[in-house]
């Protein structure tokens, strides 16, 4: 049948076939490699731009975990300003002290009622005392430095008429951690402040706080004195005074160390 075609027609026929075979070449194996040329092209840009990334996080990761271990010790450290034990009262007797220290008379110590902040515990609290200028200004600072936050809300000044003291009033808030044992502590703390809690038990000599270790000095009395000489006489009379002694009231006459 080939033979049978004049030379024209093969000719035709030939370059038939040579633009089919073409064609299919093209359609089915270059435009194919092609696209999967553009898909891997692409997916090496995003690996490579995934790469120059993690390379720059590992760069950074060393400065970053240290200020990382920074921020832990700061945010601990700071924790404890609002995580101090207050049911023992400490902090506000020392406060009491530093007023008696400075010559300030502290008139009335108020307490609110206890809010409950999105973070932290808050206790409201009003101070009046009445002193000289510059000894308010000292207690001023001993209010700011309590063990735990606090925040000094309002503060008013009026001076006493016939003297050259001025009375103040202080409103402040009592921070704490939002934690069951900072609402014990503020709880504590709020009727430490309104009176005893037991009015039968008898009141210690000294508050049993760590903060006032070495800051309050029980001078030797004469009844200590005579307890003494009569434990070392060893007779029963000294025996049953030294126990007395024991029993001593509060006296006065402690010295408070500034």
């Amino acid at each position: 049948m080939f033979e049978r075609l004049s030379k024209r027609d093969k000719i035709i026929l030939l370059v038939l076939l040579i633009a089919g075979i073409g064609y299919c070449f093209y359609h089915f194996l270059l435009v194919a490699q092609f696209q999967a040329y553009e898909q891997v092209k692409t997916d090496l840009a995003v690996s490579q731009a995934k790469l120059t990334q993690s390379i720059a996080l590992a760069a950074t990761q060393q400065s970053e975990s240290s200020k990382l271990e920074k921020a832990k010790k700061d945010v601990k450290e700071a924790g404890k300003r609002f995580e101090t034990e207050m049911r023992d009262g400490s902090s506000v007797i020392i406060l009491g002290l530093d007023g008696i220290f400075e010559g300030v008379d502290i008139t009335s110590l108020e307490p609110g009622e206890i809010k409950e902040g999105p973070y932290l515990l808050e206790m409201p609290m009003k101070i009046t005392a009445q002193g000289n200028y510059r000894e308010m200004l000292s207690f001023c600072e001993d209010i700011e430095n309590m063990t735990n936050i606090t925040e000094v809300k309002s503060l008013k000044m009026e001076s006493v008429s016939g003297s050259n003291k001025v009375n103040m009033t202080v409103e402040l808030v009592i921070f704490s951690a939002k934690t069951p044992q900072g609402r014990l502590s503020l709880e504590d703390v709020s009727r430490w402040l309104t009176g005893r809690y037991n009015i039968f038990r008898p009141s210690p000599m000294i508050a049993p706080i760590p903060e006032l270790t070495g800051k309050i000095i029980k001078p030797e009395s004469p009844a200590d004195s005579t307890g003494s000489q009569s434990e070392r006489t060893g007779t029963g009379q000294g025996s049953a005074s030294g126990s007395s002694d024991n029993s001593v009231s509060p006296q006065p006459e402690y010295i408070w160390k500034k």
